[in-house]
């Protein structure tokens, strides 16, 4: 989520300055055109219509129509070019102060009659934008979090308590060496399959632990029989033995 919000901030970011620099050279055009006639006719009074077509453009702080020869015709708004006029006469995209601030050409019949010059309010507009996309961004991941808890608390023990199972069984069988416990099968997903797994190696070492049990009984009986022949066989041996010796002395 991080990473995805990390992107979609950054295209956010991308569009945000693409469509800011559009707005300005759109509002540029614009008043631009208005400007033509007031500097036709050399009147300010004209030109000081043109910030009703900036109440709509908040972050245009201001906006100045400077006239070829560098001398500013109109200023409006929070302005000032101080030595920057020659600056703001250079048509395109300027950086103030880390603000973003565009130049459009004022022409007429392929004339040009003048340079608007418009500063706006780039890093506040920018900031909103972060502190927007940053509280969106805490809310969905607070809110991924709180999901998440919810649904790993629901899903634990579906997942664990086999599992915990399969321990408890494999414990069981380590202590008592009882190779007849069978551990339970759950659900038929992949826990469970390993639990038919676990109870088919148990079935193999179970049997193979009574094949070993039933031979080793097996192998006692013998012993025991060939024991009591070899007494047998010791005992008649033995009275063999005592029976000439009486047999000499008589």
């Amino acid at each position: 989520l991080v990473v995805a919000s990390g992107a979609l901030f950054a295209l956010q970011f991308f569009f945000f300055q693409r469509d800011y620099k559009r707005d300005l050279v759109s509002a540029a055009s614009i008043i631009a055109n208005m400007s033509t006639g007031a500097i036709d006719f050399g009147s300010e009074q004209a030109a000081f219509e043109i910030p009703s077509a900036l109440r709509a453009k908040p972050h245009i702080q201001g906006a100045a129509v400077i006239l070829p020869d560098g001398k500013v015709f109109a200023t409006f708004g929070n302005i000032d070019l101080g030595r920057g006029v020659a600056d703001a006469q250079k048509d395109g995209f300027h950086s103030h102060g880390g603000d973003l601030d565009f130049s459009q050409p004022i022409v007429r019949n392929n004339e040009r009659l003048g340079t608007l010059y418009l500063r706006s309010d780039y890093r506040s507009q920018l900031l909103k934008l972060h502190g927007l996309y940053a509280s969106i961004l805490v809310v969905v991941l607070a809110l991924s979090f709180f999901v998440a808890v919810v649904i790993s608390s629901k899903l634990e023990h579906v997942i664990s308590d086999p599992i915990q199972t399969l321990a408890d069984t494999a414990r069981q069988i380590a202590d008592k060496s009882d190779y007849s416990v069978r551990a339970p099968k759950g659900a038929a997903d992949e826990v469970g399959e390993f639990t038919d797994t676990f109870n088919s190696m148990l079935d193999q070492i179970q049997s193979r632990h009574l094949a070993l049990q039933e031979a080793h009984g097996q192998l006692e009986h013998r012993v025991a029989e060939l024991t009591r022949e070899l007494q047998r066989e010791n005992a008649e041996r033995g009275r063999a033995e005592v029976v000439p010796a009486s047999s000499h002395r008589e």
